[in-house]
């Protein structure tokens, strides 16, 4: 999410009313980066059986937390959060395209309102994944049960 920040010129109204949550994204990234490692750390073929049961049903409460039930604006069947084609460029493979969808729109819109509907949609965007992204991070936590 840094590069985003650098695509805009300095004082643009968009971008500082985004960098709030970016940050909390980046942030909420690097502790489900830091829960990923040390449970990498773990080998599962040493667990025994039932803890093996275990940790595949964190896994798929894992990958629950990036699937969007609305789906993507304009492509509903497109319901992954992180990975799904871009609206704008079907051939290019970025994660989390919505977002770079919308500061695509952002950074070509010279529209006034556009560029303050694209801003509140870049903010509902980001937040999604953010929250995605917090629900991964309590459902590798060493805290949580099914």
């Amino acid at each position: 999410m840094i590069t985003v920040r650098n695509r805009f010129m300095p004082g643009s109204d968009c971008l500082e009313t985004q960098s709030g949550s970016s940050e909390l994204l980046e942030k909420t990234v690097q502790e489900l980066s830091e829960i990923v490692h040390k449970r990498n750390v773990t080998k599962l073929t040493e667990l025994p059986f039932e803890a093996r049961i275990d940790e595949n049903n964190r896994l798929i409460e894992f990958e629950k937390c990036f699937i969007n039930p609305h789906g993507v604006p304009g492509n509903p069947q497109a319901r992954h959060l992180l990975f799904h084609p871009s609206a704008d460029d079907w051939y290019n493979g970025d994660a989390i395209s919505q977002v770079h969808d919308m500061i695509s729109r952002i950074e070509t819109s010279l529209n006034e309102q556009k560029l303050n509907h694209y801003s509140k949609r870049l903010a509902k965007e980001i937040a999604l994944v953010n929250v995605a992204f917090i629900c991964a991070k309590h459902s590798l936590s060493d805290f949580f049960t099914l």
